[in-house]
């Protein structure tokens, strides 16, 4: 009996599969294959298990189709975390605007090149995300926010390899970064999601338990998913990222300090503060600041230290 369900709902789901947002990739023999790109790759996660952000909800009033760029903003959050232990928050409506999602939906090697080569990425609180309607979730980006994307290009690196549909490779890769995938969304049955369809919806592979289940990130609720371990993906690829060497434009950091100047605030970015050296900028950490703040008052006669007991002799 259960043989023959399991063949109906093969049957059922290869004829009324609904897109999620994925357009499926067309081969091109320039994608590097896993194991044969030369690409240098770092172990982060030895175990193949990765530290998930909190999840978000990513719809409202409307279905905006942006899942390849929701899963792929994921992996990068993912690394960012698990390798540098810095909690990133980036905007999938930037990404999803920028690389020309459809109602259709995108290809996931659109939405990789967008972002590693064409427009970067921004900040959340710096593009909203806003789901009240097409219109505005696709509204048109401002200059000065693209500009913004276009430093996260100058600041990071990103390669990708396709991966085999091969438990082995896929168990390998996910040593070196959470795994951008694509499959069949989404049929629950005795607690595992299985693949009765087509790859419809792209997500993130983080984790697994060897011949029982693989781990699934998701943008949609529940974010965390138990897949069948012969789950059937469409496109798997690994997400290499690493953090450029910046370089510098000496000429214009003498104009500055011929100005007088020393330091300098990205006031559209984190509000980081570098000082202003002859030939580079060195980035002033936040206790940097607190005890510069803290001499130049006390030089000014502008503030004086106390104790406890005067603190509290100054409270009603």
């Amino acid at each position: 009996m259960d043989k023959i369900k399991e063949q109906f709902l093969k049957i059922y789901f290869k004829l009324f599969t609904v897109n999620k947002g994925l357009i499926k990739d067309v081969k091109d023999s320039r994608d590097y294959v896993y194991g044969f790109s030369g690409i240098e790759k770092e172990i982060i996660r030895p175990d193949g298990q990765w530290q998930t952000p909190e999840g978000e909800i990513q719809r409202g009033t409307i279905e905006s189709m942006s899942c390849t760029s929701q899963s792929l903003l994921n992996v990068v959050e993912m690394i960012n975390l698990n390798k540098w232990k810095e909690t990133k928050d980036y905007s999938d409506r930037f990404l999803a605007k920028c690389s020309g999602t459809t109602h259709n939906g995108n290809t996931m090697r659109t939405v990789l090149e967008t972002l590693r080569k064409n427009f970067g990425t921004v900040r959340e609180e710096q593009w909203k995300a806003d789901y009240s309607s097409w219109c505005t979730y696709y509204a048109g980006i401002p200059q000065n926010i693209l500009n913004l994307g276009k430093l996260w290009i100058k600041s990071y690196e990103l390669q990708y390899e396709e991966v085999p549909l091969n438990k082995t490779l896929m168990m390998d890769a996910l040593k070196y970064s959470p795994l951008y995938v694509s499959g069949f969304a989404w049929h629950l049955s005795n607690g595992l999601y299985r693949s009765y369809g087509g790859a419809n919806h792209a997500f993130t592979l983080v984790g697994y338990k060897e011949n029982k289940y693989w781990l699934a990130f998701d943008s949609y609720d529940e974010f965390l998913k138990k897949l069948d371990w012969n789950f059937r993906f469409g496109n798997i690829k690994s997400v290499l990222l690493k953090k450029k060497e910046n370089t510098f434009n000496k000429e214009l950091i003498k104009r500055l300090r011929d100005r007088g100047f020393d330091f300098v605030m990205r006031v559209l970015g984190d509000g980081q503060v570098y000082k202003l050296e002859d030939d580079k900028l060195v980035k002033v950490e936040p206790q940097e600041i607190k005890d510069m703040t803290i001499n130049d008052l006390s030089k000014s006669k502008k503030l004086i230290g106390i104790d406890e007991t005067f603190y509290n002799s100054l409270l009603e």
